[in-house]
């Protein structure tokens, strides 16, 4: 299947997802530091981890593109749901996770572009 135009060189998300893992970690460390950390916050966090991390085989293995987008939908609810959760107590935890959420939305695109194709 032909990549989407827009889609950055494979290169780039090696960087990008190093970068985007690290602001995860320190976002959650100035939450833990700052007691921002609430069950429902912690409960947020894992739960997009969780699709992030089940999120590769689905799109690159499984090919399951619709579902990946799903759960791409569910990671920026999720995390958005986190920032919300912290965003009183730790504003610092909040603002680091943004690029995350931003990326995300950006992964959705790019997402919906392969279901388009694999029609």
């Amino acid at each position: 299947m032909e990549k989407p135009w827009f889609q950055p060189p494979d290169w780039v998300f090696g960087p990008v997802w190093t970068f985007l893992y690290a602001s995860m970690v320190v976002s959650v460390l100035y939450a833990i530091r700052d007691s921002a950390m609430s069950t429902l916050a912690t409960v947020f966090f894992i739960s997009q981890l969780t699709l992030n991390l089940l999120w590769t085989p689905v799109f690159f293995g499984a090919e399951r593109y619709l579902l990946a987008f799903v759960m791409l939908l569910g990671m920026i609810g999720f995390t958005i749901g986190y920032a919300w959760a912290v965003k009183d107590q730790s504003p610092t935890a909040a603002y680091v996770i943004i690029p995350y959420i931003v990326w995300l939305i950006f992964a959705s695109i790019i997402n919906l572009a392969y279901i388009g194709d694999a029609k």
